[in-house]
């Protein structure tokens, strides 16, 4: 069973497309609340809602967790010992 010390050890892994996306905001203020919210996602992997709408699912495949933050939508996948950051879409885009 995993402990709260566990989940703490969690590797955050950016794909490209991610991380290209958290290049492009260029709000101080949004991107430092984005980065705090991975660090949150990297020790509470679950906070993140596992009911993303079905084009997102379409896209980026099943089982994965959508995190609204500063306008924005961090989608991810929860592993074992990783949480994989697959998108950072602007919230009023997704469809």
């Amino acid at each position: 069973m995993m402990g709260e010390d566990d989940r703490a050890k969690r590797t955050v892994v950016f794909t490209n497309l991610f991380a290209e996306q958290l290049h492009e905001v260029f709000s101080k203020t949004a991107y430092q609340k984005i980065r705090r919210r991975i660090l949150t996602l990297a020790q509470f992997p679950s906070i993140g809602s596992p009911i993303p709408r079905a084009s997102l699912v379409e896209r980026f495949g099943s089982g994965i967790r959508i995190s609204p933050v500063a306008g924005f939508v961090i989608i991810y996948r929860e592993n074992d010992d990783s949480i994989e950051l697959l998108a950072l879409v602007f919230g009023p885009t997704i469809v």
